[in-house]
């Protein structure tokens, strides 16, 4: 039977996966939201720092994207920051497309 849409997300990025969030430091990994590839519970806030070695940069590439699309991804979104939670915004990603 129909099930209906799932939302979620799926990305790689060059750092191992925990399971709501935490501090990554391995050359590479995945992250995904909760229950992936089904879908994530309500009110949920993830966050992940991935840290490169000094001098190396992160790449985040994400290979699934599904999240619940809102104007300006003010409900369900995926921010992108650089260096902390409060640092220089890089991105704020919500809906279908899968954010490059």
């Amino acid at each position: 039977g129909y099930r209906g849409h799932l939302w979620g997300f799926s990305a790689l990025y060059s750092t191992l996966a925990t399971a709501c969030g935490g501090e990554l430091t391995s050359e590479e990994g995945a992250i995904a939201s909760p229950n992936y590839p089904d879908g994530y519970p309500p009110n949920l806030g993830c966050e992940w720092l991935l840290k490169a070695s000094p001098g190396n940069k992160v790449v985040l590439t994400f290979v699934s994207f599904s999240l619940a699309e809102s104007d300006y991804c003010n409900a369900d979104n995926v921010e992108v920051r650089e260096g902390s939670s409060n640092g220089t915004l890089l991105g704020v990603y919500c809906g279908s497309d899968i954010p490059t």
